[in-house]
C-alpha cells in the first residue's frame, strides 16, 4: 500500500482546503482560492456559487470524503477500488475549485475597463485548477484496477478535460467573446462533477 501514500496526503490537503476560502488547492502553487462571490443576476452572474452537495451526501462532509476507506476485511480489489473512489472524490473537489475560478475570471471582466493584470491573474489560477484536475485524473487512471467499472467513466472525464483546458487557454480578455467561454466552461465543470460522482458509485461496484 505504500504506493498509495502519497495519494492519502492529497485527500487531506484537499479536503481541508475545501472548507476553507482563500487555501490553495495542491499542486496550484500556493495561489489562494478566494471565497465564492454570491450571484448576480443583474450584473450577469448566475452561476458564481458552487454545486450544491450531492443526493445522500452527508451534511456537512466533503464530497469524495464518504468513499470507504480499505480494511483489513476487503479484497485486494476492493482495497484498490476505494482507494480510487476516494481520489475520484479529490477530483470533485478540484472541480468545484474550477467553478469557482471560472466565476472569478468571470468577475474580472464585468469591469470597466478590464484590469489586465487582475485578469491574467484569475486566469492563470483557473488554469492551475484544470491542470490539477488533470494530473490527478492521470493519477486516478494508473490506479485504476483493471476492469473496473470507473475505467470508461474516467476516460469521460479524461475526454472533458481536454476540452476544458482548451477553452481556459483560449481566454484573451476580451468580455465579448469570453464571457460565452467561461459560461460554458461552468456547464461542463457541473457536467464533470455528475460524471465523478457516477464514477465513484462505479468504482465500489461489488465491494462491501
Amino acid at each position: 500500500m505504500k504506493v498509495f501514500a502519497p495519494l492519502v496526503c492529497l485527500f487531506a490537503v484537499a479536503a481541508a482546503n475545501a472548507t476553507t476560502p482563500g487555501a490553495p488547492i495542491p499542486g496550484a502553487g500556493a495561489v489562494p482560492v478566494p471565497p465564492p462571490v454570491a450571484a448576480n443576476p443583474a450584473a450577469g452572474n448566475t452561476t458564481a456559487a458552487p454545486p450544491a452537495a450531492a443526493p445522500g451526501a452527508v451534511p456537512g462532509t466533503v464530497p469524495g470524503q464518504g468513499a470507504p476507506l480499505p480494511s483489513a476485511a476487503d479484497t485486494p480489489q476492493c482495497a484498490s477500488a476505494k482507494i480510487l473512489a476516494q481520489s475520484i472524490g479529490v477530483n470533485i473537489l478540484i472541480q468545484m475549485q474550477e467553478q469557482i475560478r471560472t466565476t472569478q475570471v468571470m468577475m474580472t471582466l464585468m469591469t470597466n475597463p478590464v484590469n489586465p493584470q487582475q485578469f491574467e491573474a484569475a486566469k492563470a489560477n483557473l488554469l492551475s485548477a484544470v491542470n490539477d484536475g488533470i494530473g490527478l485524473r492521470e493519477a486516478n487512471q494508473l490506479i485504476t484496477p483493471a476492469g473496473n467499472p470507473a475505467t470508461e467513466g474516467i476516460a469521460v472525464v479524461a475526454n472533458a478535460q481536454l476540452t476544458e483546458l482548451r477553452k481556459s487557454s483560449s481566454l484573451t480578455g476580451n468580455p465579448a467573446t469570453d464571457m460565452p467561454v467561461l459560461q460554458s466552461l461552468q456547464q461542463d465543470f457541473a457536467g464533470g462533477i455528475m460524471q465523478n460522482q457516477k464514477n465513484q458509485q462505479a468504482a465500489l461496484a461489488g465491494c462491501p
